[in-house]
């Protein structure tokens, strides 16, 4: 899954196999990655910017990550 939208600053990318987000600028750099065993089954997320946080749909539950 990807996610962005007109008011967000990246593009951020589940990386299930990997366990992770990947966070890429609108240009297409590398700006952070964030791993949790969560985002292995993760069925999908949600990022609000402004808040610096992200919601994780996985396993039937909602999870939040801290972005930095």
């Amino acid at each position: 899954r990807i996610f962005t939208n007109a008011d967000a600053d990246n593009v951020y990318v589940l990386d299930n196999g990997s366990s992770r987000i990947v966070v890429f600028n609108k240009s297409g750099e590398y700006q952070a990655q964030y791993q949790a065993g969560i985002l292995k089954g993760a069925k999908d997320f949600e990022v609000k910017e402004k808040d610096k946080i992200v919601y994780v749909l996985s396993g039937g539950k909602i999870y939040s990550i801290k972005l930095q």
